[in-house]
């Protein structure tokens, strides 16, 4: 499989495992009685996540990774806790995604 390939498959499911473990912590963490089914549910997907993680590392110079995963993890974590618990993001908020977008992208895209 190219790396182009892979990186397409498992970027998207990485994003998507941290962007759900994101609401699964605001979740858990909202009713006491809930906190059990959090860890449960985080460690499943902790575990998903970390292949993926790995995968994304054998595409891209290690330097590119850290920065696409960590940068675009945190943005997609944002964005569902916006979607999911309808918490308002100030407008500075706003000014700091889309200059930490720019930012992954430049350096993604950077040689």
């Amino acid at each position: 499989m190219s790396n182009m390939l892979l990186l397409a498959i498992n970027l998207p499911l990485f994003l998507l495992t941290q962007a759900a473990s994101a609401v699964c912590s605001k979740w858990s963490g909202n009713e006491p009685s809930r906190y059990w089914w959090g860890v449960v549910i985080l460690n499943v997907l902790n575990v998903l996540a970390t292949p993926l993680l790995i995968n994304i590392y054998k595409s891209l110079p290690g330097s590119v990774a850290q920065a696409l995963c960590a940068g675009s993890a945190f943005l997609a974590c944002q964005i569902a806790l916006f979607l999911a618990f309808r918490q308002p993001i100030s407008m500075i908020g706003w000014i700091a995604i889309a200059l930490i977008f720019s930012g992954v992208v430049l350096f993604a895209f950077a040689k």
